[in-house]
């Protein structure tokens, strides 16, 4: 920056300028990869867990609770502010899990920035590299296989959340056991043929339906979701079937999933103020799967993928029985 500022004094040219920021940028990158392998050389051991060692993490726990959070690329390295909200709970997990694809950090911890990395051991996380990368499904697929007896709270990486969040789900999941708990829901909608209604059409962001279980409420990542164990249908782990049908909208599949093991959900009220982490929305779903009806395709492509299940009358019939009058 301050190269930047005397080549624009000095009268150099914009692209003389834009060299030199360019130098700058480089500059700083080597400068913060240095710096996160002092930190590697430090702590490294304490960051990291392989993949087939996660069960060990909560070893002597019959039923842990476990924080999961999924993030990639670019987006990691803004990261650091989600982990501290996490940090600053009243309700300590039995783990915390950050799960990042190996191949978009080819240096693996070198690649992170310091001050994620300081937030990862100060919260007590570990870093789960993926191999087989599923996106925004990264944050339930791997971590309910390997430990299929714990409950798992998803977390978004790109919000903040309140102290009280993860206590509030606990609680909720207590007074409602068997419910996917959240604290922000849409309400399903569905058109006068009887077919699931455009998702614009639904009732977004309700507080309506409030502790109290019901089938058509939708569950958004964002504001943080509680899945008690074993309350997805099996076929939520077709990894060839979310690559096909909804890699980017895994809300969508998760609730169709949740709806064929007949699990009702739960909204724990008292509003979900969305407050996201500086930098994360250039690279956000949420333009993708709302503003370019990404979620409107991706369900109809799952809806087509029940049909040829012979599953879709089931599912119908059953989200009907719920209702949102309530």
């Amino acid at each position: 920056m301050v190269d930047a500022r005397l080549a624009e004094e000095r009268g150099f040219s914009e692209a003389a300028r834009l060299r030199l920021k360019e130098e700058l940028s480089g500059d700083i990158d080597v400068l913060r990869r240095e710096m996160a392998m002092m930190y590697v050389d430090s702590f490294g051991a304490e960051l990291e867990c392989a993949y087939d060692e996660v069960p060990s993490l909560v070893e002597g726990v019959s039923a842990p609770l476990v924080v999961s959070v999924a993030t990639y690329g670019p987006r990691a390295a803004y990261s650091a502010p989600m982990l501290q909200s996490l940090l600053r709970q009243s309700f300590r997990p039995d783990a915390v899990l950050l799960w990042i694809p190996r191949g978009d950090f080819p240096l693996g911890l070198a690649n992170l920035p310091v001050g994620v990395l300081h937030s990862i051991k100060a919260l007590g996380a570990k870093i789960v590299w993926v191999d087989e990368d599923l996106g925004p499904h990264n944050k339930y697929y791997h971590v309910m296989q390997l430990l299929p007896q714990a409950t798992v709270v998803t977390f978004d990486d790109d919000t903040l959340y309140p102290a009280d969040h993860i206590q509030r789900l606990v609680e909720g999941g207590r007074r409602h056991p068997g419910c996917v708990i959240a604290a922000r829901t849409h309400v399903m909608g569905f058109s006068k043929d009887g077919s699931v209604a455009n998702y614009l059409d639904w009732e977004e962001e309700q507080s309506r339906i409030v502790d109290s279980p019901n089938r058509l409420l939708v569950p958004t990542g964002v504001g943080g979701v509680l899945y008690p164990s074993k309350c997805l249908d099996g076929g939520v782990f077709d990894s060839e079937a979310i690559r096909e049908l909804c890699l980017h909208a895994d809300d969508m599949w998760l609730k169709v999933m949740s709806a064929l093991a007949g699990t009702e959900v739960v909204d724990i009220g008292g509003g979900f103020e969305l407050l996201h982490a500086e930098g994360t929305q250039e690279n956000s779903l949420y333009h993708e799967n709302k503003d370019a009806g990404g979620n409107d395709r991706q369900l109809s492509a799952i809806i087509e993928f029940l049909e040829r299940k012979g599953r879709l009358s089931g599912f119908l019939e059953w989200m009907k029985g719920g209702s949102a009058d309530e």
